[in-house]
């Protein structure tokens, strides 16, 4: 027997909040995994990108220094052609806009912009290339933390169970199971307690990196009546209240 669960939590509250958020859009962009963040080059303060991604476009801004050392920023839509993958190439025009003193009252006839160039960037890579009037600029960026997040805490949430290759043909196919799951979370490590609605419970323990918004944990999944006693797992976190992970488990006693 083949089982491939996956968790889906949203905080405990009232039922009826509980209710809103399960039925709720779980991650922030169901286009992609969400690029919205800062990144920055190794080892090259001062200067950097935000990424701000809403379904397939993403607007970006590159905060850095002109011919003269002055700052001076640049924007972007990108556009990945319709490629939500983790290899997508996101590309587009990249712009230069002049407008009025920010002390003054706005002028809207001293706004202009002026295309300069091109921008893009490969998500899984993190490879980043512009160009500017002819300068051409290619990097290595990477998301940036500013703080780690703490998920301690007790949620409801369910797994996400399918079975294939069952004794019983009747046990194979795709069930939910409601459970509470009680998280402690330190900076290094998170412990995740999931207890469903039999008392039946499991326990994960993991190391823990933040990486920009999102985090991730590799541990062992420790459940009463697997054929394997710890399995290995690694959950990461897709949006404010998603977190993904799985395990396969085979030759579970059949009843």
């Amino acid at each position: 027997m083949y089982l491939a669960p996956v968790f889906r939590m949203a905080r405990l509250m009232t039922v009826a909040i509980v209710a809103i958020a399960c039925a709720a859009t779980v991650s922030a962009t169901d286009f992609s995994v969400d690029n919205s963040d800062l990144y920055i080059a190794t080892n090259e303060d001062g200067w950097g990108v935000e990424l701000f991604q809403r379904g397939d476009v993403v607007f970006a801004t590159i905060f850095t220094y002109g011919a003269n050392n002055q700052p001076i920023f640049y924007t972007a839509t990108l556009s990945s052609g319709g490629n939500g993958g983790i290899n997508a190439t996101w590309a587009g025009d990249l712009f230069v806009t002049q407008g009025p003193w920010f002390g003054a009252p706005f002028d809207r006839s001293k706004l202009s912009y002026r295309k300069v160039g091109t921008m893009t960037y490969v998500a899984e890579s993190g490879a980043l290339t512009f160009s500017v009037d002819g300068v051409i600029v290619t990097r290595q960026i990477n998301r940036l933390t500013f703080q780690t997040d703490d998920y301690s805490g007790t949620y409801l949430g369910a797994y996400k169970i399918a079975a294939s290759g069952c004794i019983h043909p009747s046990d194979n196919g795709t069930f939910f199971t409601v459970a509470e799951f009680t998280i402690t979370h330190s900076a290094n490590g998170l412990a995740l307690l999931a207890t469903d609605e039999n008392d039946d419970s499991c326990t994960f323990t993991g190391d823990y990196q933040q990486i920009g918004q999102f985090g991730q944990s590799r541990g062992t999944l420790s459940c009463p009546g697997l054929s394997q006693s710890t399995l290995p797992v690694a959950l990461s976190r897709h949006s404010r209240r998603h977190w993904c992970g799985s395990f396969s488990v085979y030759d579970l006693p059949s009843p």
